[in-house]
C-alpha cells in the first residue's frame, strides 16, 4: 500500500509488519536472532511482522534490536515554538 490515507487499522498493521519483515532481512537477522535480542518469543516476532498486532513495548523492542529506532522521530515532531516564549 502506497497511500496510508484512508487505510484501516488491520490494512496499517499489515504495512509496518511488512516493513519490519523487510529490514530484518534487510539485516540479515533470523526470526531466532531477533527473538534473542529483543527477549520476545518467535512467535511474537511472527506476530509483529504479519501484522496481526503485539504490545507496544514489542513493537519498540523490535525496532531497537533491528536499529531503526529513527523510524519513532517521525512520531515526535521537534518543537519549534517555546512554551515560554507563548507567555510573553
Amino acid at each position: 500500500m502506497s497511500n496510508a490515507m484512508g487505510a484501516t487499522t488491520e490494512e496499517l498493521l499489515g504495512e509496518l509488519g511488512e516493513q519490519l519483515r523487510a529490514q530484518r532481512l534487510r539485516s540479515n537477522l533470523s526470526l531466532e536472532d531477533v527473538a534473542r535480542q529483543t527477549g520476545l518469543s518467535i512467535n511474537a516476532v511472527r506476530r509483529l511482522e504479519s501484522g496481526q498486532g503485539s504490545t507496544l513495548s514489542s513493537f519498540v523492542s523490535m525496532i531497537k534490536a533491528l536499529q531503526r529506532e529513527s523510524w519513532l522521530t517521525t512520531l515526535r515532531p521537534t518543537v519549534t515554538i517555546s512554551p515560554m516564549a507563548m507567555l510573553t
